[in-house]
């Protein structure tokens, strides 16, 4: 069996760098006076979460800080049994544990990798939930639609194929949706 790197909180990390540096890079001092102090005080506090032998691991084999999340943070979740989602996060309990806008990660323990979601994926989700708004696949034109480009031009929808291939190629600044036109006439009675 191997050991790696362990994962440590940020102010864990702030911690041993303040030690290092103070006592000039002298890791085997802070393993021996974290083993002789029955309670570190300021600058080291965050040290007295950290048992012997996972100080002596980050120390001697390396460490990741872990990442920290808050509300409004984009998140892309890998569910290992069912794929690939991108959130947004609601709120962060008080254990660290993420809450998203679908319900809470912890459903699922071990069965999940989270990290920040990429721009790319961030931006990706943002148009999957406009399109999904209106009952649509991504891209997904109508007839009536009425389309604006990148240089100004404003063209009502004849052709889907036409405005699939404006969109794919990123003509497109927008459009108006033919379900979101308000006629004045329907109802009438003659």
């Amino acid at each position: 069996m191997t050991i790696g790197k362990i994962t440590i909180s940020k102010l864990e990390a702030m911690a041993i760098s303040v030690y290092l540096t103070n006592y000039r890079g002298d890791k085997a001092s802070l393993l021996d006076k974290h083993a002789q102090y029955v309670k570190w005080f300021e600058p080291y506090t965050a040290l007295n979460n950290l048992s012997q032998a996972d100080l002596a691991r980050a120390l001697l084999i390396g460490y990741d800080v872990e990442v920290e999340y808050k509300a409004g943070d984009w998140v892309a979740v890998d569910w290992f049994d069912n794929g690939l989602g991108i959130y947004k996060v609601v709120g962060v309990e008080s254990n660290g544990e993420v809450v998203i806008d679908n319900g809470d990660l912890n459903n699922n323990p071990g069965n999940k990798f989270i990290q920040h979601a990429t721009p790319e994926e961030i931006k990706a989700e943002k148009e999957r939930q406009l399109w999904d708004k209106l009952g649509r696949k991504v891209g997904e034109f109508k007839v009536g639609d009425v389309r604006i480009t990148r240089r100004g031009s404003v063209t009502r929808t004849y052709f889907t194929n036409e405005a699939d291939n404006e969109y794919r190629e990123g003509h497109l600044i927008g459009f108006y949706p033919a379900e979101s036109f308000v006629s004045f006439e329907e109802g009438e009675e003659e």
